[in-house]
């Protein structure tokens, strides 16, 4: 899993993927279903191009065993639900006509999901719901690399904590800049800033090699945080 989510629960996942889905659709075209009053009817949100969402976070140190059997049950459970509760969400959807049923997780671990859902799609389209577009009824896994822009947009006003170590500089690297144009300016400097310019100019490096190997890293694992 991408350290992004390092430190996320199932519902602060909820939370970011209503933000992300909500600057994807817009709002017009975007409802979330409340859960506080006698549960959400197994759909978190739905969209008026008649996609439906739930949400899943997998505990990360699941095996993959582990993993692919409580997705499936997420899959399976909720895709009861759409029969269970056909008459109310049917109330709630209107005239939405629903062409797709969709699991947000945060990463898709195994390709066997993906015959999972198509058996599954076959079972659900069986039961004649109401609400179902049968001819056209899909039943997807998608991870927020699926909506680029809104997964930047959602990162950028989330309140999780960025995750990156960043080392710390070595011999070796301290090495690299010796007799470099910069270590000539730091000890110039350090002359006159300093009655220590050797243990002055030493600590100014390393923090430089430091910072620069921190910002290489949020370049690569959080470009948009970058920028």
């Amino acid at each position: 899993m991408s350290d992004i989510f390092f430190n996320y629960d199932g519902k602060s996942w909820e939370i970011f993927c209503e933000r992300m889905m909500r600057h994807h659709y817009s709002a017009p075209y975007f409802t979330s279903v409340p859960a506080g009053d006698r549960g959400d009817c197994g759909l978190e949100f739905f969209t008026r191009d008649g996609s439906i969402f739930q949400c899943y976070f997998p505990d990360p140190k699941y095996s993959m065993s582990e993993y692919k059997t409580k997705v499936q049950t997420k899959i399976r459970t909720d895709l009861k639900k759409l029969k269970t509760y056909e008459s109310q969400i049917h109330g709630f959807l209107d005239d939405i006509i629903i062409k797709q049923w969709v699991l947000l997780i945060p990463d898709n671990r195994t390709k066997d999901l993906i015959t999972y859902c198509n058996t599954k799609k076959r079972e659900t389209i069986k039961q004649d719901i109401a609400f179902i577009d049968n001819k056209n009824f899909s039943v997807k896994i998608e991870t927020a690399d699926s909506y680029p822009s809104s997964k930047n947009f959602a990162l950028k006003y989330s309140d999780e904590l960025i995750h990156i170590n960043s080392g710390e500089s070595n011999e070796a690297s301290l090495l690299n800049f010796k007799d470099s144009i910069f270590e000539k300016n730091i000890k110039r400097k350090s002359t006159h800033i300093s009655k220590k310019p050797e243990v002055f100019s030493r600590n100014m490096t390393e923090k430089y090699l430091n910072i620069t190997t921190y910002l290489e890293k949020l370049r690569f694992s959080f470009p948009d945080t970058y920028q």
